[in-house]
């Protein structure tokens, strides 16, 4: 479990806050795999820092050789019951999220990843693309939200992602600021043609603590599809000031779909 702890008005954290812009005040410590965030004390407004453990990434045990499915969550998914359509591909290798935790600004919040029959195709032939997919669920991708990497034109995901949910952000601000500034979480990892709602899986744990570490860090989160199935997984959504767009059906990141504020908010950070 992630836990935050406070420590305020060093003499070291004051040094090094003359040192870094604003925008970067965060560190890295490996040796207790924990990040400090550096803010302002509330009440002395003087530097402060925010330390938050963090929680081991699933996703770094997937196992190279189908079926990919984690070992944590493979019990509990061949329990469940499908049919066709709703029933998870596991010759392809999950999508949990896109883009990096660490850069962006606005979280999507989606179901879960679709299937079509050119994403086998594209698994079986495309060793680049699934690399940078593999990668991208270390936060490692050559891109960081690898779906719009500008040499993925035609792949699985780039067309619903590039010409269509973010058109209106790309031709606004650029494909590399959305890349940087966009990250995608899915309820649910695996693909496949429709979802069918079911018990939590373990894996799901770190996409809800990814979307919480989002609220603790007052980051803009949108929700676009399943509101009901994020709130009662991530009961702190509550009670935040998520948006919510006009058209979950088409949950298009535009002006027309959500409050004008909604979108001036998220224009205010691109």
């Amino acid at each position: 479990m992630a836990r935050t702890m406070y420590h305020h008005n060093s003499q070291f954290v004051r040094f090094f806050l003359q040192l870094i812009p604003i925008r970067h005040q965060k560190i890295f410590y490996p040796r207790l795999q924990t990040t400090c965030l550096l803010k302002p004390c509330f009440w002395t407004r003087m530097p402060s820092f925010c330390i938050i453990t963090n929680m081991r990434n699933p996703w770094k045990e997937l196992p190279n050789h189908r079926p990919f499915i984690l070992p944590k969550d493979k019990d509990l998914l061949y329990s469940f019951k499908y049919n066709e359509r709703n029933r998870p591909r596991f010759k392809i290798l999950p999508q949990p999220f896109l883009g990096r935790p660490t850069t962006a600004e606005i979280f999507l919040l989606n179901l879960n990843p679709g299937f079509k029959g050119y994403d086998i195709t594209t698994q079986n032939e495309d060793l680049d693309y699934v690399e940078q997919k593999r990668k991208s669920m270390e936060f490692k991708s050559r891109f960081p939200f690898f779906i719009i990497d500008p040499k993925f034109p035609g792949k699985p995901g780039y067309d619903w992602w590039h010409n269509k949910k973010l058109k209106e952000l790309i031709g606004l601000y650029g494909v590399s600021s959305v890349g940087e500034k966009i990250m995608c979480i899915q309820y649910f990892p695996y693909h496949s043609p429709i979802y069918k709602h079911q018990p939590h899986i373990p894996s799901q744990e770190f996409s809800f603590y990814l979307v919480k570490q989002a609220i603790n860090l007052k980051k803009i989160i949108v929700v676009m599809r399943r509101k009901e199935h994020w709130f009662e997984s991530i009961p702190e959504l509550e009670n935040y000031p998520v948006i919510v767009l006009r058209n979950p059906r088409n949950p298009t990141i535009s002006h027309g779909n959500m409050a004008p504020e909604s979108f001036r908010k998220i224009q205010s950070v691109m």
